[in-house]
């Protein structure tokens, strides 16, 4: 298992066309027992507070004992980016996924400035006596006016690919286009006892290109829904590497539905290509 302490994000080295290194060190303790692995998703945020950008850190693995892990990313840093904020993904053989969410942190070269506490009196003046009013007549109470019915909730993308065609909606689902919250959504339909939201969140993690959500799907194999295997296995072709292709060869040669067989035949086909280059 991996403990996540903290996080550091620092903007430096800025390059010809604009962009910059993004340089982050995660402080963790990697337990004893077992090999690990550690990703980071970044939020680049304003001062206020806003989202500029998005970066996803590919999983680095973490030998017991270690205390640093760190990546060097050349990205665009968008202008005015203050903040990050951040989410990591531990996953070992033993333990299983560890979430951790910390409340924010500051890239290194634009500090935001510290809050100056507003000045407490020493001394309080003594106040002048209340000066007698007239009685009044009292007045009845107003009636309470009476509670206006909440708006129903407007649908967001992720219940749109749920409950329309996902080649309706398949366009808004850009690679790396899932904030922090974004992903808690996607890893919740994974989870979902409701074919349609699973078979969704396996479509949203394939379009944009989430990496590690092929533990997840790589356990949706075995589904007993054909529909949920087929995209699983087309999720695992598109996100995975070599070490996955005997899992996709066992559907194509056991699994009883054609359009399963189909699906992981293009999956290794994908594999096969992405290791050609």
């Amino acid at each position: 298992m991996i403990e996540v302490h903290d996080v550091a994000v620092h903007a430096v080295t800025e390059l010809e066309d604009g962009r910059r290194t993004l340089l982050v060190v995660a402080r963790v303790n990697a337990l004893a027992g077992g090999s690990a692995s550690l990703g980071l998703t970044v939020e680049l945020r304003s001062a206020a507070g806003t989202l500029l950008a998005v970066v996803n850190l590919d999983p680095q693995p973490v030998p017991p004992g270690a205390s640093l892990v760190e990546w060097a990313r050349t990205v665009h840093v968008p202008t005015g980016a203050a903040q990050a904020r951040w989410v990591a993904d531990a996953a070992t053989t033993l333990a299983g996924p560890l979430w951790t969410e910390p409340v924010g942190g500051t890239i290194g070269d634009q500090p935001r400035p510290p809050r100056t506490p507003a000045p407490v009196p020493t001394s309080v003046a003594p106040s002048a006596p209340e000066p007698a009013r007239r009685s009044a007549r009292p007045r009845a109470p107003a009636l309470p006016a009476a509670p206006a019915a909440p708006p129903p909730p407007a649908p967001d993308r992720f219940t749109d690919a749920v409950r329309r065609p996902w080649d309706e909606v398949a366009d808004q689902f850009a690679p790396d286009s899932l904030d922090i919250a974004g992903r808690d959504r996607v890893r919740a339909m994974l989870k979902s006892d409701d074919p349609a939201e699973v078979t969704a969140g396996c479509r949203i993690a394939t379009a944009t290109g989430w990496r590690t959500t092929v533990q997840a799907m790589r356990r949706l194999l075995d589904h007993p829904d054909a529909q949920i295997r087929a995209v699983a296995a087309t999720g695992i072709g598109a996100l995975a590497g070599p070490a996955m292709e005997h899992l996709l060869r066992r559907r194509v040669e056991q699994d009883p539905d054609p359009a399963v067989q189909a699906a992981a035949q293009a999956g290794i086909a994908a594999i096969a290509s992405r290791s050609r280059r």
